[in-house]
């Protein structure tokens, strides 16, 4: 594990320069792989050196050293995988998955935290399975508060580097009013919901690709009309800000 580190300490402080055939991609998901190998391994070492009675064994200080240390080179990995997946983000964008990186390690933090606290005030696995467990919870709680969409959006238009807008319009409806004043929309295709085609072929129906400027402005003109129509217990500020920017538009 310290070996990995000192490599990734190297690419990183380097000139960052991905191995043939490697993309950013392959980068954060072998990051991750190899994180959730030495946490599992790290935690279960753990969970069992330092049960019920053997927490309390003498002459303990030097196993104990020796888990911090690990736990330490695991945080140290934790920080170099979020600064792989940062460097996704700024070249790709932000994309819920990529997101998912950052709540993962957030979580991983915890988990490494809480097991160092284990061993310093000598706990039970209990403990740790408790803590962890409201943790997460709230972890997953609070997620549930971020208006995710939105930040996607407003970052992918104004700091990424490439824009997938095809990804954006695969979000929410939010999206619309940054993808109608994009000028590069008219060269991309997408799957238009409204729209479907019998195939007599094969017997089925099949989605049907057009261009993004039609599909936006059927979008655009479907909520308008449909938002013309709600009563006040369909009110919300999103859809009022997003009602108030096409009128604009």
């Amino acid at each position: 594990l310290l070996l990995v580190n000192y490599l990734d300490v190297q690419f990183l402080l380097g000139q960052r320069q991905l191995a043939k055939g490697m993309n950013h991609s392959s980068l954060v998901h072998e990051s991750v792989n190899t994180l959730i190998f030495s946490i599992i391994i790290a935690i279960a070492v753990t969970l069992y050196y330092f049960r019920s009675q053997l927490n309390f064994i003498n002459n303990s200080r030097p196993l104990k050293s020796l888990v911090y240390l690990w736990i330490a080179q695991n945080m140290v990995l934790v920080i170099l995988c979020a600064q792989k997946n940062l460097f996704y983000i700024e070249e790709w964008g932000l994309t819920y998955k990529r997101i998912g990186v950052f709540i993962y390690l957030l979580l991983t933090t915890i988990g490494l935290v809480t097991t160092a606290l284990k061993i310093v005030f000598v706990k039970s696995n209990w403990f740790l399975i408790r803590k962890n467990a409201w943790a997460f919870y709230f972890v997953f709680i609070a997620s549930c508060l971020v208006h995710w969409d939105l930040i996607i959006i407003e970052y992918n238009f104004t700091k990424a580097k490439f824009c997938d807008k095809n990804y954006l319009y695969n979000l929410s409806k939010l999206s619309i009013p940054y993808l109608i004043q994009d000028k590069s929309i008219l060269k991309i295709e997408v799957i238009d919901p409204y729209e479907k085609k019998y195939n007599r072929e094969y017997g089925y129906w099949t989605d049907q690709k057009i261009s993004m400027q039609l599909a936006l402005k059927k979008d655009k003109a479907y909520f308008i009309l449909v938002n013309n129509y709600l009563q006040w217990p369909s009110w919300n500020l999103s859809d009022q800000r997003l009602f108030q920017q096409l009128k604009a538009l």
